[in-house]
């Protein structure tokens, strides 16, 4: 099945002006309160006692209660108003407000320094927050000691002060060049292109004959209506022109864009007809081939060959790597489809999407570190290697442009860090920089959903790590309070952000508010399984995930099914299957992992006689949500032998059988 043309990007159509079904109730006085307090993109400092122990700590909105795991543990906290300055005066107050100026320093500075500058709606409840914080701790007479405040806002056109100020920067400065290595030269300086260098060009999927010139601009012109939004494409250019620029700057852009488009070509193809869809095979596997070759050559030249000289496209590099990590798994399940040939190097081939966004996101910083990453105006658009594309945007579109590109990678390696359970690479100053999109004036709704998202994933992510990573002897109590905590930090992500819910487009926000929650629990009764029997339990066992369920109390058990029949009712309005079909992976396994939980879940409950707790009704919803799922990804997918699709609904329609 192709996609028709008419699908858009995944997170951008309306759905007939449909309210979202997963509305919730309107937030009470009290709970828009709260919100003053909520982070942005990082927790702030702890109280000495959790500082001294090393877990999470939640500050209080009230200053005469202690922070939320003390009041838990009944505990003495340096947060309590009577205790702040016997142990902490000048710090407490500017740590009240540090959770809320801090990911926001960006915003207020450009609207300080650029008076001609609209405030995005996207921007204000962020704003509105940090304004609200401001009004309320006025009453303090301490100085403001958030240093950040004095911060611009995040400039990757220009070499940041630490790399300025750094060992590596001031001896290269200081002496000829005589005098310095090489390779600290290449890092710290901007050498531009030789005239020969671009004169040359790169062999791609056209000039190597895999693709006709046509077929790549209809390729393309399918991947700028269905999946445009990762990567933000110049708009005032045709497709034939847009060919030619990437193909100067970016041959494996070119390839990404194609592989993505055919990851459902051979869905229309008959099932009889063996020459047509051997074509289609041999096809794709040529494409996966170059696009494995040249990912292999970009990634040599970045780390072994630094190619400051040579005419690869540094953000053209960039917007191939978001959109590998957005579809890898689709694209890995292309590549055992395709092939026929078992002796070919594709038969290994698989993209590891937490991998392509670290290696995306340490690329961003480095080069914007030393002022590598872009260029305006300073030299002719037309032979810079260091503007988007080649296109004569303004300042503030191509700062859009790249800012997005560094959100897109942030979102989709947070959300592989929970899947995988492995690190962020990004420290909290840098996830404090996707809020930075949020105060240009071109900025759109798209960009807020996009720093939302990011926001309840970090929330999930830091919960696994500080709970699979906390100290064996921790009691139940401190186990506990830091459920509690994350709990809270869920509530409060939820206060600022709900206007999302209500919203009459298409909010997948909300599977990323669902997932995160249930995996917040799981992760939380995982945790006391372990504590409790650490030989006996393995949780790669098929009894995995029961293990986890029993530790569950029956108000975990009831939340985890109200977070999935919503994670599950929310494939219903997408009414679309061409739109469902260009899905992000993770949101498609978002589906897939939701269903599982929720089928384990009656499973357990089932074989514990514990059904009563449960509503017979809501549970019969729940399974027809579920066979609404596997029918459209039989739809989606035709049911092609190992196309991830299939896979999905395969394992789904087995765990159902078990159930009816």
């Amino acid at each position: 099945m192709r996609v028709k043309k008419d699908a858009v990007s995944p997170d951008s159509q309306p759905h007939n002006g449909e309210e979202n079904s997963h509305k919730r109730a309107k937030t009470t006085p009290s709970s828009m309160n709260r919100r003053t307090a909520a982070q942005v993109t990082r927790t702030s400092r702890a109280c000495d006692e959790c500082r001294k122990q090393k877990t999470r700590c939640l500050p209080p909105t009230n200053e005469s209660a202690g922070c939320s795991r003390c009041q838990f543990l009944d505990r003495k906290c340096s947060f309590q108003k009577g205790e702040l300055g016997r142990f902490n005066p000048p710090i407490a107050q500017s740590d009240r407000i540090e959770s809320i100026y801090h990911g926001v320093n960006e915003i207020v500075s450009l609207l300080k320094n650029h008076g001609n500058y609209h405030l995005n709606e996207n921007a204000r409840p962020i704003v509105n927050a940090q304004s609200t914080m401001k009004q309320a701790s006025a009453h303090t007479d301490e100085p403001d000691l958030d240093i950040m405040q004095s911060e611009p806002t995040y400039d990757f056109q220009h070499p940041s002060k630490s790399c300025q100020s750094s060992p590596f920067s001031l001896v290269a400065h200081s002496l000829p060049e005589s005098g310095v290595p090489n390779s600290i030269l290449r890092l710290v300086n901007r050498p531009q292109a030789s005239s020969h260098s671009r004169n040359v060009p790169k062999p791609d999927v056209i000039s190597l004959g895999i693709l006709e010139e046509s077929e790549a601009v209809e390729l393309l012109d399918d991947f700028k209506q269905n999946y445009g939004r990762w990567v933000s494409f110049p708009s005032k250019i045709t497709t034939e022109e847009l060919i030619v620029r990437i193909r100067s700057k970016s041959p494996l852009l070119l390839t990404t864009c194609c592989c993505v488009t055919l990851r459902y070509s051979l869905t229309d193809v008959a099932e009889d007809d063996y020459e047509l869809q051997h074509s289609i095979k041999r096809r794709n596997q040529d494409l996966l081939s170059q696009l494995a070759k040249e990912l292999e050559a970009a990634l040599l030249g970045y780390f072994v060959f630094p190619h400051n000289s040579s005419s690869v496209g540094d953000v053209e590099f960039l917007q191939a790597i978001a959109v590998l990590s957005l579809y890898s798994l689709s694209l890995n399940s292309l590549a055992e489809i395709s092939v026929e040939d078992q002796k070919t190097r594709l038969t290994n081939f698989s993209l590891d999407p937490w991998y392509l966004s670290s290696v995306g996101l340490n690329t961003f910083l480095s080069k914007s570190a030393f002022g590598q990453l872009i260029q305006h105006k300073i030299i002719d658009a037309a032979t810079s290697p260091l503007t988007v594309l080649l296109d004569e945007l303004d300042d503030e579109e191509q700062t859009l442009t790249v800012l997005r590109i560094y959100n897109h990678l942030t979102l989709v390696h947070l959300i592989q860090c929970v899947f995988s359970g492995r690190m962020c690479v990004l420290d909290e100053v840098r996830l404090n920089y996707c809020t930075a999109t949020l105060s240009l004036a071109k900025s759109t709704n798209f960009d807020g959903r996009v720093v939302s998202e990011t926001e309840v994933l970090l929330i999930a992510y830091n919960y696994v790590q500080e709970a699979t990573g906390i100290n064996d002897r921790a009691t139940s109590r401190e186990r506990e309070a830091a459920f509690v905590s994350a709990m809270d930090e869920m509530k409060q992500w939820y206060d600022q952000w709900e206007y999302l819910f209500s919203q009459p487009t298409v909010q997948f926000v909300v599977l990323c508010y669902e997932f995160s929650y249930i995996m917040i629990i799981l992760v939380f009764n995982y945790q006391a399984v372990v504590s409790e029997d650490m030989s006996g339990f393995d949780v790669y066992s098929e009894h995995g995930l029961s293990a986890i369920l029993r530790s569950c109390s029956k108000e975990n058990l009831l939340s985890i099914l109200e977070h999935g029949s919503h994670l599950l009712s929310f494939e219903k309005v997408i009414d679309n299957d061409s739109y469902f079909a260009c899905l992000s992976d993770q949101l498609h396994f978002c589906f897939y992992f939701g269903a599982i939980v929720m089928m384990k879940t009656y499973l357990y409950l089932e074989e514990n006689n514990q059904e009563t707790i449960i509503d017979a009704g809501k549970r019969k919803e729940t399974l027809r949500d579920i066979r609404s799922l596997i029918d459209r990804l039989t739809r989606v997918s035709r049911g092609i032998k190992n196309d991830i699709l299939t896979k999905y609904r395969d394992g789904l329609r087995e765990m159902l059988e078990s159930l009816s």
